[in-house]
């Protein structure tokens, strides 16, 4: 037997330190490995004969089978192990992902294989072992389970050398996960600045990310040590659960935070947050390839995320996935191709991977062929399009930024956050002819906006102007009205009628330090028929500029 011992990775947040090394936590054994019995059952009328099939798992490489049994042996823990039969060309024929502390004997036939490949996905990365058991019981209940779980038998009974690959069998296994998972949704909120005379508070709210945290003066130069905000645990503990996320409820999950002292100077300060920078780069390197690997089996992924493992594990993964990782990150791949690359990356680097694997402290030796066995497994995943969202990571990288920035002003007297404020005249344009124009739009220190267009009607007894912005740092949104008294009515009357001039505004930051986005632009009231005024009523394209 191999005795197994790992470090947790600590997910403990410094507060006000100097350093952004992890804390560990005590070493604690997890498990040892035991011997399990292992029975064959294959489907009716099939080609294939138990004398020329083996069994396999982490730690067993090929155990001849008598009379359709045989035995592997598998981490003794409250995990989830693949288990996997393989005919004389090495391909995979049947399987099943167990629990060791809940199984007496490991059962492989047409069912488990049908289960097992509907797990073996990205869907199943942020399931705790409890949540994977019960979701592999529900999958054969499931209505569309039977006509599956036939075609699955198809594929094993046609005598192709390597059946579970088939593009039959790789369409029945997307076909199937789609059904399953295609409700699923995710929320889009990143992180949250608090600040005050004392201490900095940066939350992460809703990324599975962590984020290397920097401070900046005013003069763009580092000030002060790195700190780390660790991702939001997303590891959803119950199958029952899957119900909150198909309304976007994702209050399950408990934010993480870290809190610094303010720094004593008066003046403008940066905070910018990468996912991809200092500490944060192996942690979430280390996250995502454990929970690729954890696929097959929990277990090994635990152990890649242990305090004495991830940094080597996760700048290996990060060293090869970078370029995909920053292409999500930038939305250049969808989250699914991304994904789709991330899974082949890994089974590329299968051979280096397992070596660094070994080469972490611990007295095991998981055998190589059998390692390289098992991530072949990935490879059988189906449509990735909706299981893929239930992997959190994975679709934080494409829908949050990388980078951050966060800006906050400290004077003798107060602190201010200046992270999405607008200061200053900035001149517009509209871009179609039907309206074309240019003006101002001036920001004003009291949150107000001044705008001078000279498409606005020249009037008199000019009544209120209501105006208000919001820039979220990314997305200026305005909205402008200003009212007009014009025109006598009837002729000769000291009545007026009103005109509103009304322009709304929302655009987008762009890569010049401006804006792009597009403007509603009318007028209204009883004043226009009355006065018989021209108005240039139209919407379009605009820019926004410094």
């Amino acid at each position: 037997m191999n005795k197994i011992s790992i470090f947790l990775i600590s997910i403990l947040l410094l507060v006000g330190c100097d350093s952004v090394e992890p804390e560990m936590e005590p070493t604690w054994p997890i498990a040892e490995t035991k011997d399990f019995n292992v029975s064959l059952n294959l489907p009716e009328n099939t080609s294939l004969k138990l004398s020329e099939l083996t069994v396999s798992s982490l730690f067993t490489n090929e155990n001849q089978l008598a009379n359709g049994e045989g035995s592997v042996e598998l981490f003794d823990d409250n995990a989830m192990e693949l288990v996997y039969a393989t005919n004389p060309e090495g391909d995979i024929v049947l399987m099943n992902i167990v629990n060791p502390m809940t199984t007496e004997e490991v059962i492989l036939d047409s069912k488990t294989t049908a289960q097992s490949l509907a797990m073996i996905h990205p869907w199943v990365m942020n399931l705790s072992v409890e949540a994977r058991q019960e979701a592999f019981d529900e999958i054969a209940l499931l209505p569309e389970f039977n006509a599956y779980h036939d075609l699955i038998v198809q594929g094993i009974n046609s005598g192709e050398i390597n059946p579970l690959a088939s593009d039959v069998i790789v369409e029945a296994i997307g076909d199937f996960q789609h059904s399953l998972l295609s409700r699923i949704e995710v929320e889009i909120a990143p992180l949250v600045m608090e600040i005050d005379n004392d201490a900095v508070n940066l939350t992460n709210k809703s990324s599975s990310m962590a984020y290397s945290l920097q401070l900046y003066d005013e003069n763009n130069e580092e000030f002060g040590d790195p700190y780390l905000v660790d991702g939001v645990n997303k590891e959803i503990l119950s199958w029952g659960t899957i119900g909150n996320f198909v309304t976007g409820n994702f209050d399950l999950f408990t934010p993480q935070e870290i809190k610094f002292q303010v720094p004593s100077a008066a003046q403008v300060y940066t905070l910018k947050a990468d996912s991809w920078a200092g500490d944060a780069a192996w942690r979430n390197g280390a996250n995502i390839s454990s929970s690729i690997v954890g696929i097959v089996s929990t277990t090994l992924g635990k152990l890649m995320k242990n305090s004495e493992c991830a940094i080597s594990i996760g700048s290996f993964f990060y060293g090869h996935a970078g370029t995909v990782l920053q292409q999500m990150t930038q939305n250049e791949l969808s989250t699914s191709q991304g994904m789709g690359q991330l899974i082949s990356i890994i089974g590329n680097t299968s051979n280096s991977l397992h070596g660094v694997i070994n080469s972490c402290p611990g007295n095991y030796s998981i055998r190589s062929q059998a390692f390289n066995q098992a991530i072949k497994a990935l490879s059988l995943v189906g449509n990735l399009e909706n299981g893929v969202l239930l992997f959190f990571n994975a679709v934080d990288i494409s829908q949050y930024d990388s980078q951050i920035d966060f800006c906050f002003e400290k004077s003798e007297d107060d602190i201010i956050d200046c992270s999405n404020k607008m200061t200053g005249t900035w001149g517009f344009e509209f871009m179609n002819s039907a309206c074309s124009a240019k003006g101002t739009i001036t920001f004003e220190e009291d949150g107000s906006i001044t705008i001078e267009n000279p498409l606005s009607i020249d009037g008199f007894n000019e009544g209120e102007v209501t105006s208000f912005y919001d820039f979220n740092g990314e997305t200026l949104t305005i909205n402008y009205e200003r009212d007009y008294d014009l025109c006598a009515a009837p002729p000769g009357s000291p009545d007026f009628v009103d005109v509103i001039e009304h322009l709304t505004i929302q655009v987008e930051v762009d890569e010049d330090d401006g804006f792009q986005g597009t403007y509603t632009y009318a007028y209204s009231g009883d004043g226009i028929k009355t006065c018989n005024i021209q108005t240039p009523n139209c919407n379009g394209e605009i820019v926004v500029f410094k």
